[in-house]
């Protein structure tokens, strides 16, 4: 986009102090308090873009892993699961033991929340390094190549990209657990997720407590180098 070829300028060449902001010039004008920029924050807003001890520690992560790994059986327990999710909806992901021998194989779904499982592949053998499942980047790793037990399972869940948004300057996580309850670290974490608010940018729906000063009404995409402060 244009935003980036400005930005690699002032950054690589002129080593300026500048940030890649993700929206476009007319939302981080929203996101002040000066009513000439459009701007919707009141004077107390935690992210108003135009008080730099404020706007300096809006932080942004996107947690792609997949959650913790969950062990069903009486078997050896030496699967891992890695990678980062591409996905654009949560899958929960199953892995049993489908048969035992020289070498063990598996079969695997990412749609074990269903009542009646539909399997994504069966008889897969296990490899000595990660094997990938699915098409959304998901991996899986076992520690042996033999003496699982039938019918041993993983289950796991990994979910769309969520924005992180951390106030204190902290790096934001967030953990999924099987029946689909996250739990965000530190707790001053927010989570945004895309579409998920009424206007479409979610970090003014956060602030909308805030809300009152100015006129603006809208902002394009497309992204501004913006410079600390503005």
């Amino acid at each position: 986009m244009i935003a980036s070829s400005a930005f690699f300028v002032l950054d690589a060449i002129l080593d300026w102090p500048v940030s890649l902001y993700d929206g476009s010039w007319s939302q981080w004008g929203q996101l002040s308090a000066n009513p000439a920029n459009g701007g919707q924050l009141k004077s107390d807003s935690p992210l108003r873009t135009d008080v730099p001890s404020r706007s300096e520690l809006v932080v942004y992560n996107y947690d792609t892993t997949p959650g913790p790994v969950f062990f069903t059986g009486t078997g050896l327990n030496d699967m891992t699961a890695g990678g980062t999710f591409t996905g654009t909806a949560n899958r929960n992901f199953r892995v049993q033991i489908d048969s035992v021998g020289a070498i063990d194989t598996f079969s695997w779904t990412k749609s074990s929340a269903t009542t009646t499982i539909v399997w994504d592949a069966t008889l897969v053998p296990i490899s000595a390094g990660s094997t990938t499942i699915g098409t959304e980047g998901m991996t899986i790793t076992f520690g042996a190549l033999t003496g699982h037990t039938l019918n041993d399972r993983w289950d796991f869940i990994t979910r769309r990209p969520v924005e992180l948004l951390s106030l204190d300057g902290s790096i934001c996580s967030s953990s999924l657990s099987l029946t689909g309850v996250t739990t965000f670290s530190p707790t001053g974490c927010i989570p945004l997720s895309p579409n998920s608010y009424a206007s479409g940018n979610e970090i003014e729906d956060v602030d909308a407590a805030y809300f009152g000063v100015g006129g603006g009404t809208g902002g394009g995409g497309g992204g501004s180098p913006i410079a600390p402060g503005y």
